[in-house]
């Protein structure tokens, strides 16, 4: 009989080939003897496969049928993992090479039902790419709050398994981890944020397609998360969301780097975005959950 793992590690693999290769090396070099399942769940993407079984073959692969959205694998990755405590990551973060001992250790001295940590920015060359960092990830930047929050980082993300089983009903189709992180607070557990527990983001866009996923992330929103009367006070409140959204931006990730530098991005963002929610509102979340990555 094989003894279940100390810790499993859910990676949703839709960044490519490249970006998961370096996720896998920090992930397959960490410190410490701790028995760990990695699971990386991809739609069936031959490049990603060719690369765990050659280099990695010990990782396991949950192929699924494409197309695929991440809180789909995300959803079959926990299904299969066995591992006391549950952490999620993304393909295009590389974890501190001490993020497993730390992992166990804050499990071991938290009874909190999710604990994660910080996201910082490895992609500093473009200015760009540190504008989509800190778009998605500033309010996470080094350094991260310490003690009880509201909301945690899905690339840094872990959870004890009795929490996961308890509200497994959350999820049927896919895990957003912002709503299971909602249901965890409703039901009275504990969201943990522990600085030392840090991953770097590292991923390069272009502007188009950053706007064209804003653009996908906030139809699906609007078009899935809002529901009945509601939704027309939202949809007559979106002539307004662009300034909403740019001061938010330039408030919430200052630190970031300079707001000034940040500015226009975010101006051209947050319309994007603002159209987005609005066809949301309009004609539902259509097909823009496969367009999330």
């Amino acid at each position: 009989m094989i003894a279940a793992p100390a810790l499993s590690v859910i990676i949703a693999s839709l960044s490519g080939s490249a970006y998961l290769d370096a996720c896998l090396a920090a992930l397959t070099q960490q410190e410490g003897d701790i028995a760990t399942e990695i699971i990386v769940a991809h739609p069936s993407d031959p490049a990603v496969a060719d690369l765990v079984r050659q280099k990695y073959p010990a990782v396991r692969l949950i192929a699924l049928p494409p197309p695929r959205t991440l809180a789909e694998l995300r959803a079959a990755g926990l299904d299969a993992a066995s591992g006391d405590i549950v952490a999620l990551t993304e393909d295009h973060c590389v974890p501190s090479p001490d993020w497993f001992v730390l992992l166990l250790a804050l499990h071991q001295a938290q009874p909190a039902a999710a604990i994660g940590g910080a996201v910082d920015n490895a992609a500093t060359e473009r200015l760009v790419d540190r504008f989509v960092y800190a778009y998605e990830y500033g309010p996470f930047t080094s350094p991260a709050a310490h003690g009880p929050v509201e909301v945690l980082p899905g690339p840094n993300v872990s959870y004890k398994r009795v929490a996961l089983q308890s509200l497994r009903q959350v999820w049927p189709q896919g895990f957003d981890e912002g709503r299971f992180h909602r249901t965890l607070r409703s039901a009275g557990f504990v969201l943990w944020s522990e600085p030392a527990l840090r991953v770097w983001h590292k991923k390069h866009f272009t502007l188009l397609a950053f706007l064209r996923e804003r653009f996908h992330y906030s139809r699906w929103f609007a078009g899935r998360r809002i529901t009945g009367p509601h939704r027309l006070l939202y949809l007559a409140a979106t002539p307004f969301l662009p300034l909403l959204l740019t001061v938010r931006v330039v408030r919430r990730r200052g630190r970031v780097s300079p707001w000034w530098l940040f500015l226009p991005f975010a101006w051209l963002a947050s319309w994007v975005a603002a159209v987005g929610e609005m066809v949301g509102y309009l004609s539902g979340p259509g097909d823009s959950a496969y367009h999330l990555r």
